[in-house]
């Protein structure tokens, strides 16, 4: 039965071509045996035509899968300019320009930042510099109250040599005043230099 469909659509396909089947010379003449050797070459004939359509039908949907696939493509090239097939490349110009834009503005911030930058390090070298001064100035005004110590030290030394020697020169004038005291009456004490030693 399925030979009966075969046939039947391959007749329906192709009414130009008939359908002939044609006994084999090594088939007997007889009904009896006819029957089986008339479905293999009917098979047969339908495989050469399928062969040919496969052929034919594979090259024929390559091209037409190629086609939709360009369709497809355009289409969508299309979806994305907004209508055109044209590439947009202005859009892609602009975007250029404006991250140029972008970089020439980044550029010229870090330009100012690098100028504070050098101006913060010029005033920390100032301030370096005046930190180095005050610690001199520190230094000398340190060794200047070192030097005040030592010399107020002698000084109170001197002094105390002043004191001793003024209670000497006092001790002195007390012992002249009663040698003189002591003296009699009528005798006059004359003074004389004494040689500088």
């Amino acid at each position: 039965m399925n030979e009966e469909m075969t046939q039947t659509e391959t007749a329906e396909s192709k009414p130009e071509e008939e359908i002939v089947i044609e006994p084999s010379a090594d088939t007997p003449t007889s009904t009896s045996s006819a029957a089986p050797s008339a479905p293999e070459s009917i098979i047969s004939t339908l495989e050469r035509r399928a062969q040919r359509r496969g052929c034919g039908v594979l090259v024929l949907s390559t091209v037409l899968g190629a086609v939709l696939g360009a369709v497809i493509a355009l289409a969508i090239l299309a979806a994305v300019n907004g209508g055109t097939l044209a590439y947009n490349t202005s859009q892609i110009r602009r975007d250029i320009t404006t991250a140029q834009e972008v970089q020439s503005n980044l550029s010229s911030q870090l330009e100012n930042l690098n100028g504070q930058l050098q101006e913060a390090n010029g005033r920390l070298d100032a301030l370096t510099t005046q930190g180095d001064e005050s610690a001199q100035s520190l230094s000398t005004a340190q060794e200047n109250v070192n030097q005040l110590q030592t010399d107020v030290a002698q000084i109170e030394t001197d002094f105390g040599q002043v004191i001793e020697a003024s209670q000497a020169v006092d001790e002195f004038l007390v012992a002249v005043q009663a040698m003189l005291e002591a003296l009699p009456d009528g005798v006059t004490v004359e003074p004389t230099a004494t040689p500088a030693p």
